[in-house]
């Protein structure tokens, strides 16, 4: 092993602050047996990018750091993106080859499960993340839309038009109501800011049945998601791990989606279909679409900016 290597990781990763262990200095193909690539939990609020081809470890790195921040006592948002961060909440099985790379790395490894709660776009892999109209607000609302900057300014007077009377926005079939009123009955109630265009309301109403037609008739609504539920310690001081579930929404499209025969059956074949589909047809549109990846990372910041708020928010503990 290179000894300038083995003395620069030591300068690099000096730390005396509570830390995260990632792993060992590997040259030659070769691993130091001590952990000495660690990260201050004072730093984990910033960003970083997780980089390598497949199979090299990027999932098993970020289950790491989940980990040891959950261990402690810092919660964790996750988003499971395909569903592999589930085993997070059940103690792992020790082998030859977890065995082996411990004592490579020199980590003290030992089997334990963490808590975590699972939250969905659509309630049905989790607790149901939901959020009101209102909440959402015009801008974020405008993006998931992708709307423009007339279409986007049409949508502000609405919701300005609401706040001004106090009127709740709780779903898309509150916002269509509104909207169809002020381009109706009530077009001269926003004669002062100019009014909308019948045009431009028809444009937003037909983004609206498109959203609709993705999902977010189950995400828009009550109860609404309160950002505190996520600052959550057990029992053992340990930091909740909130992990938002992809997989639902993708099971449930996929039955939307999936080409039907007689009786509702999928027609034949439709299988071979659904793979040649995979990667570049609407059901992976969707899944990268607007909503997901804004209420994603609207979450992200949400917690992240709470984190770094002050005063700092109260964590709740549960038995």
């Amino acid at each position: 092993m290179d000894e300038k290597l083995i003395e620069a990781a030591r300068k690099a990763f000096s730390t005396t602050a509570p830390s995260i262990r990632l792993g060992a200095p590997v040259s030659g193909g070769a691993a130091y047996p001590e952990p000495l690539v660690c990260l201050p939990i004072s730093m984990m609020n910033r960003h970083g990018v997780i980089a390598g081809a497949t199979g090299t470890g990027k999932t098993r790195t970020l289950q790491l750091v989940a980990e040891q921040l959950s261990a402690s006592g810092v919660p964790v948002f996750l988003a499971d993106m395909k569903g592999d961060l589930s085993g997070l909440g059940v103690a792992g099985k020790t082998g030859e080859r977890v065995e082996k790379r411990a004592q490579e790395t020199g980590y003290s490894w030992r089997s334990s499960e963490f808590p975590i709660e699972f939250l969905s776009l659509t309630g049905a892999k989790g607790a149901h993340l939901r959020a009101t109209v209102s909440s959402f607000g015009p801008l974020l609302l405008a993006k998931v839309l992708d709307l423009n900057e007339t279409q986007t300014g049409a949508l502000t007077l609405v919701f300005k038009y609401c706040d001004d009377r106090k009127l709740p926005l709780l779903d898309l079939a509150d916002l269509r109501t509104v909207l169809q009123y002020l381009t109706g009955d009530g077009a001269g109630e926003l004669k002062d800011f100019g009014g909308i265009a019948k045009a431009t309301a028809g444009v937003l109403l037909r983004k609206m049945v498109e959203l609709e037609h993705q999902g977010a008739l189950a995400f828009f609504g009550e109860p609404e998601f309160d950002l505190d539920d996520l600052f959550v310690v057990d029992g053992q001081g340990r930091g909740m791990i909130s992990a938002l579930d992809r997989e639902s929404a993708r099971e449930i499209l996929e039955a939307r989606l999936a080409p039907a025969g007689a009786g509702g059956e999928p027609a034949a074949g439709g299988e071979k279909r659904g793979a040649e589909r995979k990667g570049k047809g609407p059901l992976e549109d969707v899944l990268r679409s607007p909503l997901t990846r804004t209420v994603t990372r609207e979450v992200a910041r949400g917690l992240l900016g709470a984190l770094l708020g002050t005063p700092p928010r109260r964590r709740r503990t549960i038995p």
